[in-house]
């Protein structure tokens, strides 16, 4: 009678495996998240504020929430190419970079965002602006 019981258990657990790798091939790899805003102001002056890294940062939630972190900057703020890093509590913000990669004044801006600790992830984001 027990080794019934463990031929059982062992067939349950093997189908378990068996339905876990299915259903893993079934998720979706690719998240999409849209927001929508509305600003009264010309799609021109908020352009010109979003592209700025350094605007980005100040109202970061992760930089409201931890006072351990820390940005660098490299390229020329506003164009494609600049990048902002950050390092701060693991728990909180972690660390990683954003960076700018394509500008289409006055509608389009594209981030490439790179996650690097405590996990590793990549993202890209894109404003859209319209009058």
């Amino acid at each position: 009678m027990n080794m019934n019981i463990l031929r059982q258990l062992l067939f349950f657990l093997i189908a378990l495996v068996v339905a876990a790798a299915i259903l893993s091939f079934m998720l979706p790899t690719h998240q999409k998240i849209t927001k929508s805003i509305t600003i009264n102001a010309p799609a021109q002056v908020i352009f010109d504020e979003l592209k700025l890294l350094k605007n980005f940062n100040q109202v970061s939630v992760w930089g409201r929430q931890d006072s351990t972190l820390r940005y660098t900057f490299s390229g020329e703020d506003g164009k494609p190419g600049a990048v902002s890093s950050w390092k701060g509590d693991p728990e909180i913000s972690g660390e990683g970079k954003i960076s700018i990669l394509s500008l289409t004044p006055p509608n389009t801006i594209t981030h490439s965002i790179e996650f690097s600790a405590p996990r590793k992830g990549k993202a890209e984001s894109v404003f859209s602006l319209l009058e």
